[in-house]
């Protein structure tokens, strides 16, 4: 299987992962409301703000919070329609695309996003007391993937060797044909490759001009502490620190501008990928019978985050994240750039997300590779600011934004604001919603619900972070949050 492949798999399926890049991460109680920053407590605040650690007024009390695989994922196209992205996710066939089909579909997916985010937490634990403030440990899985496609990247994405790139048909019967757009459709049926002249072919940083296709998949072991540093009669004043060892499993990252590019892979030896046009030996090969599960990447990281209670009432959070970087040194690889002369791809057949990165990056697709010994990447470093503001004993309202601060894979393009609030009408019942804008995505209306027992000694929940999408066939946003074994004590 193709790295790419289980990244896609990955993600939809909740399983695993990138990924990173969910204003709540994992916590399920906060994806209703968008809110997080002011919100966030306990184990919760890890990789949010860690200052939040040190505030005990919230917990009734109780000093222990434990919690098992709560995750959060979605997945956004301006282009697939709901039931596309649900025919994705759930692994169902899909019709053949007509010519025409695939005509259309290469004008409509240039420069429209695919976003595929999910991070799950396997187990998270916190204690925190008033004068020792809030310590809190958690493992994650995070994964993320964003595509985009330039001009002629998506025409031969679609149409393979019947694009227009390519002047020259080899037939199956050894002949070759002139490419025409008025070509007899039959005729494609005998096409094995299509290709151009030297002179006329193009490297592929101009080829793929437009185009970006990045992912990531980490396991994340951080330990975070937060406490009190001020307090009066009406201010208390917190800061915190988390520290956090990052295992690289997989990695995509590549951009194509201004006749320019970078690419880079890398991937731990479970994935299948296939090397057979990588040229030479890669120095960083990993063999794939000794531990399968050896990451490719490893680097550490660090959050730093500082929050203000006002009166018990009014709360301000500001926090840095995912500071520092991996080092990827396993199954390396790097974008050749050579000139695309010859083509065996006749494009994609479906809209199988799966399918049309196998056509685009396979073993039989446009780009090539080469071994490389190691390469560097940022974490997807971000900065948060938000307010939070209790109304009475039943009603929170907030503000909560998240600004990238880097370009690396599993960050977002742009800053993501959210405004929104939750409602407690009874002591075992939470509602929230509220709305979201930027970070690359149309306007969106979260929404959850939370279960307590009495004292808040168990939590359930489940959320999604675009109510919109139940209703609208347009632009969708497949999202799913969800906690079922949260408890304190």
């Amino acid at each position: 299987m193709k790295p790419l492949k289980l990244l896609l798999i990955v993600g939809a399926f909740l399983t695993i992962s990138t990924l990173q890049a969910q204003i709540e991460n994992s916590a399920f109680t906060l994806t209703g409301s968008g809110i997080a920053s002011p919100f966030a407590t306990d184990y919760q605040s890890v990789g949010i703000n860690p200052a939040n650690l040190g505030w005990t007024f919230n917990d009734s009390g109780k000093k222990f919070s434990l919690g098992f695989t709560e995750g959060a994922y979605s997945i956004y196209s301006e282009i697939l329609s709901k039931e596309d992205l649900r025919g994705n996710i759930y692994g169902q066939d899909f019709d053949d695309l007509s010519r025409e089909d695939k005509l259309s579909l290469a004008e409509d997916f240039v420069n429209s996003p695919l976003r595929l985010n999910a991070d799950i937490m396997s187990v998270g634990f916190s204690f925190a007391t008033d004068n020792f403030g809030g310590i809190a440990f958690s493992m994650k899985e995070k994964a993320s993937y964003y595509s985009e496609l330039g001009p002629l990247a998506s025409e031969i994405l679609f149409l393979g060797y019947q694009s227009t790139y390519f002047d020259s048909l080899l037939l199956n019967d050894g002949t070759t044909i002139e490419n025409a757009p008025d070509l007899d459709p039959e005729i494609y049926d005998l096409v094995v490759q299509g290709f151009t002249s030297e002179n006329q072919a193009l490297p592929l940083s101009e080829l793929l001009e437009g185009t970006e296709l990045n992912g990531q998949w980490v396991r994340e072991i951080n330990v975070s502490y937060g406490r009190k540093l001020l307090t009066t009669e009406n201010v208390g004043i917190y800061g915190g620190v988390g520290v956090k060892y990052v295992m690289g499993m997989f990695l995509m990252d590549l951009a194509f501008e201004d006749g320019e590019g970078k690419g880079v892979a890398a991937y731990a030896p479970v994935f299948d990928f296939e090397t057979e046009s990588v040229s030479g030996q890669n120095p960083s090969s990993l063999p794939t019978s000794r531990n399968p599960l050896k990451p490719a990447g490893e680097g550490f990281g660090f959050d730093i985050g500082a929050s203000v209670i006002i009166k018990e009432k009014l709360t301000l959070s500001a926090a840095v994240n995912d500071i520092g970087s991996i080092t990827w040194d396993g199954n390396v690889f790097s974008v050749e750039d050579l000139k695309l002369t010859e083509l065996s791809s006749p494009g994609v057949s479906s809209l199988s997300l799966v399918d049309q990165l196998d056509t685009f990056i396979g073993e039989d697709g446009i780009i090539k590779w080469e071994g490389e010994k190691k390469v560097k990447r940022s974490l997807p470093t971000n900065y948060r600011i938000g307010a939070g503001l209790k109304l009475g004993d039943k009603i929170d309202v907030g503000v909560d934004a998240l600004l990238p601060a880097n370009e690396s894979p599993g960050n977002y393009r742009e800053a993501l604001v959210s405004v929104g609030g939750r409602f407690r009408p009874l002591e075992w019942l939470e509602l929230s919603t509220g709305f979201m804008t930027g970070g690359g995505y149309d306007f969106k209306i979260p929404a959850g619900i939370v279960f307590r027992t009495p004292g808040k000694t168990y939590e359930a929940g489940i959320a999604s972070r675009d109510l919109i999408t139940f209703f609208s066939d347009n632009q969708p946003t497949l999202s799913l949050a969800m906690g079922f074994a949260r408890f304190r004590f």
